[in-house]
């Protein structure tokens, strides 16, 4: 069941990441340069 859920949960999520793609990407490089700032 767990890996069911998962499985569901990231196509949903793939399909979000595909319609809001540029947001999403900006949002994630963000966080990734303050996370490589912080180390």
């Amino acid at each position: 069941m767990g890996s069911r859920f998962f499985t569901i949960s990231k196509e949903e999520l793939g399909e979000k990441i595909t319609e809001l793609s540029p947001d999403i990407m900006a949002d994630v490089t963000t966080a990734l340069q303050i996370e490589l700032n912080l180390e």
